[in-house]
């Protein structure tokens, strides 16, 4: 009886599953922590001209 319980637990792969989805969402959370910032910079980038072109006063 005690055997087969050990066997059930040694050869169930619940736990391997969850342990590989929290790997990949660990991996995905570190690309996304890298990433991220060097595209908001990028985007700064690209609206700073239409920033300083708002930013001016205009005179009639």
């Amino acid at each position: 009886m005690k055997w087969n319980v050990v066997q059930r637990v040694a050869s169930s792969e619940d736990g391997a599953t969850a342990i590989e989805y929290g790997l990949m969402a660990a991996i995905i959370g570190v690309a996304l922590a890298l990433l991220l910032p060097a595209l908001f910079g990028g985007v700064d980038g690209l609206y700073s001209p239409v920033i300083t072109f708002f930013s001016q006063t205009f005179t009639i």
